[in-house]
């Protein structure tokens, strides 16, 4: 983390613009380089990696059922009964396992 010292004043030969200047050279000196937007946006356009798209997919299967034909969702708290009851009314042509293949009625 940088210090910043207080502002006592605004002028460019202030001991605290001295400090400003050194923080930065050392910053780039040493190892850590400062980070750029350019790596920012890199990082970005790179996706989610491996762990991220498996935190993903767990967020997913845990947030509940969803139907297949209007795409509603449903609380992993909901029981078969609910689902099936909305398959008979949203979807009367189709049956309950079309709109929820993974529910078992």
């Amino acid at each position: 983390m940088i210090r910043r010292p207080p502002r006592s004043t605004l002028s460019s030969s202030s001991a605290a613009s001295d400090v400003y200047k050194r923080q930065y050279q050392r910053r780039v000196r040493g190892t850590k380089q400062p980070i750029t937007m350019g790596a920012a946006k890199a990082k970005k356009k790179a996706g989610p990696t491996a762990k991220e798209r498996v935190a993903k997919d767990a967020a997913a299967k845990a947030s509940g059922e969803k139907c297949k034909i209007c795409m509603t969702t449903f609380q992993s708290t909901v029981k078969p009964a609910s689902l099936k009851q909305h398959a008979e009314s949203k979807h009367p042509k189709n049956t309950p396992a079309d709109c929820f293949p993974n529910v078992k009625f």
